[in-house]
């Protein structure tokens, strides 16, 4: 009897154990980005896009991408501006936090940024080197793709220092910052409602919008 019950007590435990070892652990993210980016409107134009689609997005979709991260003061203080221009324009973006990525897997940032000099069409340099000639992207970055292609991007404060958000921000900045994002997104906007009237479905990468 005292066998039997001992068995019983190693077939609990090791049930248990197995059960412990397929839980996985979901990865936190918040819906809406406006508790992440404190001037951020609770109703805003950010959508976040999963990891697994930010590749097939680049080299087959349509739509814009902004990539940036939280800490980021610069993409906190653009970010509100730039929403302006989505609402106005009754467009969303795709938004992707690449900070946390080349923290958590360097190889899929550097296949990241691999992947936006493929397909940018620009003929201006995205992707940055550092002084150990690693791959380095820097934010905020939109990113406006049709087609799989690059046709525009803006990463104005992309690399400025010693400087405070507030300073930078002037009213004739803002204006000549909404009047570039404006025609960017006007162009994007134009893509997609052409693809939506080819017939484009989620089934086709090539019409996904953004």
């Amino acid at each position: 009897m005292k066998k039997k019950w001992l068995c019983f007590s190693l077939l609990a435990v090791l049930l248990v154990a197995c059960a412990k070892q397929t839980v996985k652990p979901t990865e936190k993210r918040e819906a809406n980005l406006s508790t992440l980016y404190k001037d951020l409107p609770k109703d805003n134009q950010f959508e976040q896009m999963e990891k697994k689609d930010v590749l097939n997005f680049l080299e087959h979709g349509t739509g814009v991408l902004t990539l940036g991260f939280p800490e980021c003061k610069w993409c906190q203080a653009y970010y509100p501006y730039f929403n302006d221009v989505l609402k106005d324009a009754s467009l969303k973006t795709k938004y992707f936090n690449i900070y946390e990525q080349k923290k958590a897997d360097r190889s899929f940032y550097d296949q990241l940024a691999s992947t936006l000099e493929k397909v940018n069409t620009t003929g201006k340099k995205i992707v940055r080197y550092d002084n150990e000639g690693k791959q380095v992207i820097y934010v905020p970055l939109v990113l406006f793709v049709e087609h799989g292609k690059i046709v525009g991007f803006d990463n104005e404060t992309s690399d400025i220092s010693g400087m405070e958000t507030k300073d930078y921000w002037t009213s004739e900045k803002k204006d000549a910052l909404k009047q570039r994002l404006t025609k960017f997104v006007k162009q994007n906007k134009q893509a997609q409602e052409k693809n939506q009237d080819g017939g484009c479905n989620s089934d086709n990468p090539a019409c996904k919008v953004g």
